[in-house]
């Protein structure tokens, strides 16, 4: 487990240690709702959970790597880009399964800001999200001035990012 993993896994022990107590010391039994509520969602996010890592691995070994990389990698530039900017809002997910094959696309060479832009573009313009949710709900006059306010900012997200490795020294 990389040090990242290490210290996140470690922040969730002890946030969850520290709620698990003051849950322990409240009148009630809360503790025990607490631990029959953590049973319930992992029943039922465990499954999923798992088959989004199981598919992200799978997607790793069978893309070819020198074709995502002239794709989407990092020398793609701008069209790269556009295109994990269009991918992102494309891909009818949660996140379960996007960051999974996220991490599974850094790994065949897809490159950081191509990723930032995948990432962003499907958590502002996910389009299954907009049919199912969002244009029912809030109606169209709603979803088309968000999306006209939102749609720049996961190509510029990726830009930036592109812009900080630079500056930074992450990226030639």
């Amino acid at each position: 487990m990389s040090n990242a993993l290490l210290v996140s896994f470690g922040v969730v022990v002890v946030v969850t240690a520290v709620l698990g107590t003051v849950a322990w010391q409240r009148p009630g039994r809360r503790h025990v709702q607490g631990f029959k509520l953590a049973l319930l969602q992992l029943e039922a996010m465990g499954p999923r959970v798992l088959l989004g890592i199981l598919a992200a691995s799978f997607i790793a070994e069978l893309l070819p790597k020198d074709f995502v990389a002239e794709l989407a990698g990092a020398d793609s530039g701008w069209q790269g880009i556009l295109l994990a900017t269009l991918i992102g809002a494309s891909v009818p997910t949660g996140p379960m399964v996007l960051f999974p094959v996220a991490v599974a696309l850094l790994e065949v060479g897809v490159g950081v800001p191509q990723i930032v832009a995948f990432v962003t573009s499907w958590g502002l313009l996910a389009i299954h999200r907009l049919i199912v949710w969002e244009i029912p709900l809030m109606g169209v006059n709603f979803v088309a001035v968000r999306l006209v306010a939102s749609i720049l900012f996961p190509p510029l997200s990726g830009f930036a990012a592109g812009w900080l490795m630079l500056t930074l020294g992450m990226m030639s």
